[in-house]
């Protein structure tokens, strides 16, 4: 079906306000105002009939029809820009050593995966892989591109959201039935808790929201790890609660745990790709970045 001219006059700039999540930075490096900038985005969305970015006065993010489109355009955007890579034949032949950090589970699960295609189209890049749960300094160990949950950008580095996050708090259905549930995150002082620990020591607090209040609670603790997936098994055996995100997919689809205090949970934010200004980014990053984006499908959170 041939795009109509609103639909091709306007998609790029929802490529980038997708990306940035910001009118105003989409502004900054169109040079025009922001309203410009969301009146083509309102443009598009009379055209699709649908609305692409839910808009606040404090945060701009996509919708469920926003994230399809994001998703099903993708792949014309790499293909287009590798067409005119190719046309200008200006850029040697990506090769070299890639470093990129990544979370261990979320990039064993939805990363890896996408290597194998990539790695053919380009072999003369070295992949060096870092999964590292941490948030890194990625000027001081020289990494080419970071997903993680970083919120806000280091000074020199672009932030390209790839999919919402979630977390849970997981309990075995056999340790709820024989010790019951919390009501509200105050009364897991009652239970024996499950804590992921860094590598340094530090336990991180549970989040959580009761109305507009946010709830910082730091629950008696019966057993740490280093290991997240080593939590869930232990939470599935009913050894405690614990929290989890993606690597608790597996244990939710198959009833091993439950979610419990659903109606407080502190949502994180996004799951991001991080990497250089495109101005000091080398090819091999720039292929990469664009493999991944076209090709990550985001799973589905029950």
């Amino acid at each position: 079906m041939q795009l109509s001219r609103t639909l091709a006059r306007y998609l790029p700039t929802f490529v980038m306000v997708a990306n940035e999540l910001s009118f105003s930075a989409v502004a900054r490096q169109l040079n025009v105002t922001p309203a410009a900038v969301s009146k083509n985005v309102r443009a598009l969305e009379r055209e699709l009939g649908s609305t692409l970015f839910h808009r606040s006065t404090r945060a701009l993010r996509l919708t469920d029809d926003g994230e399809q489109l994001q998703r099903r355009i993708a792949p014309m955007m790499v293909e287009m820009e590798q067409a005119l890579a190719g046309a200008s034949n200006q850029e040697e032949r990506p090769r070299g050593r890639l470093r990129v950090t990544l979370p261990e589970t979320f990039g064993r699960l939805y990363v890896v995966p996408l290597l194998a295609e990539f790695c053919e189209r380009y072999p003369e890049v070295e992949l060096e892989l870092l999964f590292d749960d941490t948030s890194l300094d990625l000027v001081r160990e020289r990494i080419d591109v970071a997903i993680g949950l970083r919120t806000e950008p280091r000074l020199g580095l672009v932030g390209r959201r790839l999919c919402a996050s979630r977390f849970f708090t997981l309990a075995a259905p056999d340790f709820i039935a024989e010790r019951g549930a919390p009501e509200h995150p105050t009364e897991l002082t009652g239970f024996p808790c499950l804590a992921f620990r860094q590598s340094s020591g530090r336990r991180m607090p549970w989040r959580y929201v009761d109305g507009d209040e946010e709830l910082v609670v730091r629950p008696p603790i019966a057993i740490s790890a280093t290991s997240l997936e080593a939590l869930n098994e232990l939470a599935a055996r009913g050894h405690g609660i614990t929290r989890g995100g993606w690597m608790s997919l597996p244990y939710l689809r198959a009833g091993r745990l439950v979610p419990v205090l659903a109606p407080y949970e502190w949502q994180p934010p996004p799951m991001m790709l991080y990497h250089r200004i495109p101005e000091n980014m080398p090819s091999r990053a720039r292929v990469f970045i664009d493999h991944i984006v076209a090709r990550f499908a985001p799973p589905s959170w029950p």
